[in-house]
């Protein structure tokens, strides 16, 4: 089985270093670039990407934010996780409008090794500290919209939020693969949005997720 990828982002030595020494433990996980800020990092993408990239928000010369909107813009296959401290609520959010979908908090490693498996399978790592903290900053700087689910739909937005294939929604509510992809265009459809980071990242504005 081939190693996951990982790219470390972060202007902290000792942070970089205790991150080094957690991925080291573990089989299956591999440092593929180590990096002090975000130009740093999209200098060292060519010619090889990584799978994941642990980044911090706040750094020099080039922040988190930055350098993951033109990370997601050039390379899309590869997934972000924001790994900082909980209390840049305004930074998580631009995070979050910038196409980034999972978050832990620093001084978390057991968590962290969980986002990076749940992230490399195609889902998407939201605590719920940093769900609430976004949706109680959203709502005192713009108004709520509401979108109204069915009891359906409120399991196959959780369930697209969490990487899952129509195959497998299909086994958890009883309906044939080909039914699901309908149900999938429609929740699209319903939210205004053409994917699953879109709607994700729409379910979270409005506190759906």
């Amino acid at each position: 089985m081939s190693k996951i990828k990982v790219a470390i982002v972060d202007d902290h030595e000792d942070s970089r270093n205790s991150l080094i020494i957690l991925l080291k433990s573990e089989e299956n996980i591999e440092i593929a670039q180590i990096a002090i800020n975000g130009q740093d990092i999209i200098n060292q993408l060519e010619p090889t990407q990584p799978d994941i990239i642990l980044m911090d928000i706040s750094m020099p010369i080039m922040n988190g934010i930055v350098a993951s909107k033109i990370i997601r813009e050039k390379y899309p296959a590869i997934k972000i996780i924001v790994y900082t401290f909980f209390d840049q609520e305004k930074n998580i959010v631009e995070m979050n409008k910038v196409g980034v979908r999972s978050f832990v908090a620093k001084g978390s490693p057991d968590e962290l090794l969980k986002a990076i498996q749940v992230v490399h399978n195609g889902g998407y790592y939201l605590p719920d500290e940093i769900a609430n903290s976004m949706q109680l900053f959203l709502s005192k700087s713009e108004p709520k919209e509401i979108i109204e689910l069915t009891s359906t739909e409120k399991i196959m937005l959780e369930t697209i939020s969490k990487g899952w294939t129509s195959k497998q929604i299909a086994k958890v509510i009883n309906k044939s693969p080909r039914t699901i992809d309908k149900y999938r265009q429609e929740i699209y459809s319903k939210f205004e949005v053409e994917s699953k980071e879109q709607l994700v990242a729409k379910a979270v504005r409005i506190g759906l997720l």
